[in-house]
């Protein structure tokens, strides 16, 4: 598991790659920051429980 900080960290930067890429893609809208953070949460949580499911 990684450490709480890191972790906060990382879902900031993991937003602001979802936002540039919201602006890179057409057709891909991502509303605000709030909006780009809710996705890089859910894929932090998809990922995670993959993960635990396959060791």
């Amino acid at each position: 598991m990684r450490e709480p900080s890191l972790g906060i960290f990382t879902l900031v930067v993991d937003s602001w790659m979802i936002m540039l890429t919201g602006k890179i893609v057409n057709g891909l809208t991502i509303y605000g920051f709030w909006a780009a953070f809710l996705i890089a949460l859910i894929v932090t949580l998809l990922n995670e429980i993959i993960n635990s499911i396959k060791q």
